[in-house]
């Protein structure tokens, strides 16, 4: 095959190289698939949106050998009462957890709606008393607090607020 291939004009030449190349591209684009394995260390998470907070000894078992290294759990949820805005539903912790924690905090429409009002500096100045009492009180149970997280659905117009 090779002394074929030399005697083919230069053009000839060309247009197959160019052939091979290009089928060589769409192998390493397409068609090669995934290495096998992971690409680099997992962040494993899981939710945890039951009230009250505690893992029995078989949970944080199964959750160990999922590979689970942080829990996301459900802190309460931020509303607006006539009185000014409130926790409601504020998680009660009854057992530590050997997982890092974030605490995450549901934002209801009504303190959405309060974004068009509000500039982030006050939004921030009624949001942290409330989570960094959160914080010291999920701390104070034994939690290993590592994050928060708030968890509202923002429409696209108010994403610069965001």
């Amino acid at each position: 095959m090779r002394a074929k291939i030399k005697h083919l004009p230069p053009r000839w030449r060309a247009i197959l190289a160019a052939a091979a190349a290009a089928v060589l591209l769409v192998w390493f684009l397409f068609l090669r698939g995934e290495p096998d394995g992971p690409k680099g260390p997992l962040d494993v998470t899981f939710w945890y949106w039951r009230q009250p907070f505690k893992l029995s000894k078989l949970e944080i078992k199964d959750l160990q050998s999922m590979g689970v290294n942080k829990l996301f759990v459900h802190a309460g949820d931020l509303h607006l009462s006539p009185s000014g805005w409130k926790l409601r539903a504020s998680q009660e912790y009854r057992a530590s957890s050997p997982f890092a924690i974030h605490l995450v905090f549901g934002v209801e429409a009504a303190i959405r709606r309060e974004l068009e009002k509000q500039s982030p500096e006050l939004l921030g100045g009624k949001l942290a008393p409330m989570i960094s009492g959160e914080v010291k009180r999920a701390e104070k149970s034994g939690q290993r607090v590592v994050g928060i997280q708030i968890d509202f659905d923002c429409p696209t117009r108010l994403l610069p607020l965001y």
